[in-house]
């Protein structure tokens, strides 16, 4: 059968101090884990898709096709 896509949280951690804390603490990691557990099973994708943080200089986040990655602004993290 086809591949069923996931979507997963990357290891990278965030280059702002405040986000990489963030990211890190144990409730705000469970949550991510959390969050992508219940999208996983929302939308069917046709290849996994990792969830990373990312600086982009506004509070935002955005899908990049091109890497299958789903980028979470360290903005939006600290906001």
């Amino acid at each position: 059968g086809a591949h069923a896509g996931a979507f997963r949280v990357a290891e990278t951690r965030p280059r702002d101090p405040r986000a990489a804390a963030l990211w890190q603490h144990p409730q705000v990691a469970q949550a991510l884990r959390l969050w992508t557990a219940v999208a996983t099973a929302l939308f069917r994708l046709p290849t996994d898709v990792t969830v990373t943080p990312a600086p982009c200089g506004r509070i935002d986040g955005f899908y990049d096709p091109v890497l299958q990655q789903l980028r979470l602004c360290e903005e939006l993290l600290t906001y």
